[in-house]
C-alpha cells in the first residue's frame, strides 16, 4: 500500500489542516526528560495491553483563539523519534489529540499524557517494540519541545 510515513518533500496539507473560520495559537509546556527503566518496565508490563499504559510524561498545550469566531479545535500532538525518517522509524507519529471549545480571544488548556508506548519502536531485526533512548520531538503545530528518554 502506499504510505506518507517516510515523505521528505513539503506537503500541500499536513494531517490535521482543515477549514476554519478562525485561527488559534499554541503554548506548550513539556518534562524534559522521561527515566529509560521507568519507560521500559511498563513497556513490557502492558505489551499486550498498551491501553492500560501508565502516562510517562504529561504536555501541556495552552490553544488561544486569536480569530474572531468562537470555533471547536482538535489538538494534535505528534512525536518523531532520535533519527526519525531512518532506520525504519517514521517521520513523525500522532501520539494524542484532544478536541476542545475556545472562545474568541480567549485560552483552554489541554493535558496530554504519553506512555511508554509513545517513546518505543519496532526493531527491524526482531519486530519487538523496545524503548528508544536519546531525544525526543513533540510537536503541536509549530511549537516544539524536546523530551529526552535517559
Amino acid at each position: 500500500g502506499r504510505t506518507y510515513r517516510f515523505y521528505r518533500r513539503p506537503v500541500l496539507y499536513p494531517f490535521g489542516h482543515g477549514l476554519s473560520y478562525t485561527s488559534f495559537a499554541y503554548a506548550m509546556r513539556c518534562p524534559t526528560d522521561v527515566p529509560f527503566a521507568t519507560a521500559a518496565r511498563d513497556l513490557q508490563a502492558t505489551r499486550r495491553t498498551p491501553h492500560e499504559a501508565a502516562v510517562v510524561a504529561s504536555v501541556t498545550v495552552h490553544v488561544r483563539n486569536t480569530g474572531a469566531r468562537p470555533s471547536d479545535h482538535v489538538v494534535l500532538l505528534f512525536v518523531a523519534a532520535p533519527g526519525a525518517g531512518t532506520d525504519g522509524a517514521p517521520a513523525k507519529t500522532l501520539a494524542a489529540f484532544e478536541r476542545v471549545r475556545v472562545e474568541v480571544g480567549l485560552r483552554e488548556t489541554v493535558e496530554l499524557g504519553l506512555t511508554s508506548h509513545h517513546f518505543s519502536l519496532a526493531s527491524p531485526e526482531s519486530g519487538r517494540f523496545a524503548v528508544r533512548r536519546g531525544p525526543w520531538a513533540v510537536t503541536v503545530g509549530d511549537e516544539l519541545c524536546t523530551i529526552t528518554v535517559k
